[in-house]
């Protein structure tokens, strides 16, 4: 059974918006307009960590209300013994991670490709 989806290995868990997931997509596929695989790549890449950072989100704030929902000194006493606060603040750190790399990667390959094509053109 999946408790959080945080480990998932497709990106949509069921319950979760199909179509809030395209919207993301062609937000970015419309802001950086990948023109290769490589580009095509990195964009999923800043796309899924975005997503997975939402999920991380939600799960911690489920996590938070049933503890506000059971008996306080009990329920904080497990999520401190078993970390999973921390757990959760390192995957969602991990997900930024993986979006800032990709973003900056991505962009820096777009670079990369403009100046070869002002060079074939003839700018400099």
């Amino acid at each position: 059974a999946v408790k959080h989806g945080l480990r998932a290995a497709s990106i949509l868990l069921h319950g979760e918006d199909p179509e809030l997931f395209e919207e993301i997509k062609r937000t970015i596929y419309d802001k950086y307009n990948p023109e290769d695989l490589e580009e095509s790549q990195l964009a999923d890449q800043i796309i899924q960590g975005m997503w997975m950072r939402r999920r991380a989100y939600f799960a911690e704030r489920a996590l938070l209300q049933e503890c506000e929902n059971a008996e306080r000194k009990i329920q904080w006493r497990s999520v401190c013994d078993h970390d999973y606060l921390k757990k959760m603040a390192e995957y969602r750190l991990c997900a930024e991670n993986s979006i800032r790399r990709g973003t900056e990667d991505l962009i820096e390959l777009q670079e990369k490709r403009r100046k070869v094509e002002d060079e074939k053109n003839g700018f400099k």
